[in-house]
């Protein structure tokens, strides 16, 4: 939707730095924070459109899409950061996220977390509720890379709770272990008594 070119975008704007921040580094206003940068900035910001034509945040609807410079860069008092505001937003990779990092990505590109029964039937969707929030993405109907309105929807099927790899894993190995154990102890009495039979069959018999 947008390319980063020379002039207001150039290497010069990478120590600019959010005047808000008392820890000297820059904040995060990428997302639905337009409103947030113009008052941590006031008039030293400057803004764009997704076409890179200078403008008024006020008359530039839809969401941060890039910044200059990146969260965390260090305090220029006196410098001016740009953003870029844009009604078309892409659409990240969450596949493999829970409900709750879902939404967290989706959030800073102003988009919302939908749970469908299917893709296919992407009306009869929700809203997540609280106790699907540890639920993990299967699958996102809308393919990341897309370019979407901002503040849509992206429908998402959910599959079951993470995976408790770490404490499953020592269970599975525990339970291994006994196994093995029972089983030698069991071949070696087995073998021993198939020893002691044989010792006695070969034995001359007694008078």
């Amino acid at each position: 939707m947008f390319a980063v070119v020379a002039g207001p975008f150039s290497p010069r704007w990478s120590s600019v730095g959010g005047f808000a921040d008392p820890q000297g580094t820059m904040g995060n206003y990428l997302g639905p924070n337009k409103d947030r940068a113009v008052a941590d900035f006031g008039t030293r910001a400057r803004w764009y459109d997704s076409n890179l034509q200078s403008s008024d945040p006020s008359k530039l609807p839809g969401c941060i899409v890039y910044q200059s410079p990146s969260p965390g860069s260090a305090i220029g008092s006196s410098d001016s950061p740009s953003f870029v505001v844009s009604e078309k937003v892409e659409v990240p990779s969450i596949e493999g996220q829970s409900v709750a990092e879902a939404e967290r990505t989706l959030g800073t590109h102003c988009l919302t977390l939908w749970i469908v029964p299917s893709c296919a039937d992407a009306s009869a969707g929700a809203a997540p509720t609280a106790d699907q929030s540890d639920k993990i993405i299967v699958t996102q109907c809308t393919a990341a890379g897309e370019f979407v309105p901002s503040g849509d929807h992206v429908g998402v099927v959910i599959g079951g709770d993470p995976p408790k790899e770490s404490g499953a894993l020592a269970a599975v190995l525990a339970t291994a272990v006994l196994v093995l154990a029972v089983a030698a102890v069991v071949l070696y009495v087995r073998l021993s008594s198939t020893r002691d039979e044989l010792a006695i069959l070969k034995s001359p018999k007694s008078r």
